[in-house]
């Protein structure tokens, strides 16, 4: 085994993988990567499995040294990345040598990025993820964020049937690479309380922007901007997903993430789409988003080639679909599905909306030639 040491941390970093799933009735967080866009690409570098665990590194600002030769990638934020004192370019795999440091500066552009290695760090798993909850102290490093000094465990070489199961590139292509600076429109579906919401307020919050809170983190993103007002009773604590729009009080939105509450008893105006959430992940306090209602059919089909093309669904989907099948899922008839339509009154989209460069390219099937 080799070890990885932390020099400086300057924010915060954790060892973050695709999170804990079906724990939430265990009052577990799901905890997990924010961008996994960024942590799949990273591991693909290296050949890993796509969920293997990677240090979620905060605006930067970090060192680490290495006592193996290895190979890493650093990909997220664009952070100037130093070998040696030496530049070196991120989402780019980078051979690594015994005594090596890797120091990573202050991002001018996204807000997180992932260290993976070859062969992944060893981490214990808790609840089949090495994902670190701080607040549950929980996952690796004994729940607790990385500090000068700590140390990481990683295999010397790769495993072999991983690195043959996944295509290595040397390199993310361009055009695979976000623009963290472009316009953000966050695509929803419509949720449990959506009709119960003023349809004036609604029409007012697809038409404007909101701007990200100071006060945000891997919990949930505070939103500032135009409140929306609804009328009747308080609502019982519910379950909450991953991308859940709650109105507090206040009107003003709040979306859930990895390290969210199990339950919670606001309002929920509806659910941001999965690959939306990434890109606002990288989003900085004082950066604005918009939102617009989301087309179920397009959004699935974009989720599933996303997955497909890194080929979890060999490593831990088909696990994960016999787990769903052992416990109790409730869905929509097709028939609610259909019905759910905006507040009367409402149109469903603003009259505009930021340049289409603002969303990721789309992901080819992983049989196509061009990328075999």
């Amino acid at each position: 085994m080799g070890e990885m040491q932390v020099i400086s941390i300057g924010f915060l970093a954790t060892v973050q993988d695709q999170g804990r799933y079906l724990c939430q009735h265990l009052g577990l967080a799901e905890a997990g990567a924010l961008d996994k866009h960024a942590l799949f690409w990273g591991n693909r570098l290296v050949g890993n499995k796509p969920d293997s665990p990677a240090v979620e590194i905060l605006l930067g600002n970090s060192a680490f040294t290495f006592d193996s030769a290895t190979r890493i990638a650093i990909s997220g934020a664009a952070m100037p990345v130093t070998l040696n004192d030496t530049p070196v370019p991120g989402w780019t795999a980078i051979p690594i040598q015994p005594g090596d440091v890797i120091k990573c500066g202050i991002a001018p552009s996204g807000l997180r990025a992932y260290l993976t290695i070859a062969g992944g760090f060893t981490v214990p798993r808790f609840f089949n993820s090495g994902s670190t909850v701080i607040r549950e102290q929980t996952g690796a490093n004994q729940g607790k964020k990385l500090t000068a000094g700590d140390t990481l465990s990683y295999r010397k070489q790769a495993d072999q049937t991983c690195q043959n199961a996944v295509t290595l590139w040397p390199k993310t292509p361009r055009h695979y690479i976000p623009d963290y600076n472009a316009p953000l429109t966050l695509h929803f579906f419509p949720g449990y309380h959506y009709r119960e919401f003023d349809p004036n307020s609604v029409q007012r919050c697809l038409n404007n922007w909101y701007t990200i809170a100071q006060d945000s983190d891997r919990m949930g993103y505070r939103l500032s901007g135009t409140p929306l007002t609804r009328e009747g009773a308080d609502i019982l604590s519910i379950g909450v997903p991953c991308g859940a729009i709650q109105i507090p009080t206040a009107g003003e939105p709040i979306i859930l993430l990895n390290d969210r509450q199990c339950t919670g008893g606001y309002p929920i105006l509806g659910v941001v789409c999965a690959r939306d959430l990434f890109r606002l992940a990288q989003k900085r306090p004082g950066e604005q988003v918009r939102f617009a209602i989301a087309d179920i059919d397009q959004q699935q089909r974009r989720l599933h080639t996303f997955y497909q093309f890194f080929a979890t669904n060999t490593i831990n989907l088909a696990r994960f679909a016999d787990d769903v099948k052992q416990s109790k899922v409730y869905r929509l008839t097709n028939d609610q599905q259909t019905t759910l339509a905006p507040p009367a009154q409402a149109t469903t989209h603003p009259p505009s909306h930021p340049p289409s460069a603002a969303n990721l390219p789309p992901y080819p099937h992983p049989s196509s030639s061009r990328y075999n």
